[in-house]
């Protein structure tokens, strides 16, 4: 890929996957699957969607980025303790 180009796959939400040259990010990663429930004190959010492209075939990425690490619909805590890939 060149690197005056930018390639955006869109997962879904606020996640996806820019890539400009060799350089890979993955945006706000969230592949809760349809139907799982975050209860809150004032409501229930529920996923309505599951993501476009499963996460086992997104490939290595060479960043992630997260806005909010405490938002409970951030997988954090996975990201977290899966090995760096080579």
């Amino acid at each position: 890929m060149s690197t005056r180009h930018l390639h955006i796959t869109c997962i879904g939400g606020p996640t996806a996957v820019p890539e400009r040259g060799s350089l890979r990010l993955l945006t706000e990663p969230n592949f809760d699957p349809v139907g799982e429930a975050h209860p809150t004190a004032a409501y229930i959010l529920r996923q309505r969607q599951g993501p476009a492209i499963p996460p086992e075939t997104i490939g290595p990425e060479d960043a992630v980025l997260l806005s909010h690490e405490h938002h409970f619909d951030t997988r954090l805590a996975r990201i977290i303790r899966e090995p760096v890939r080579e």
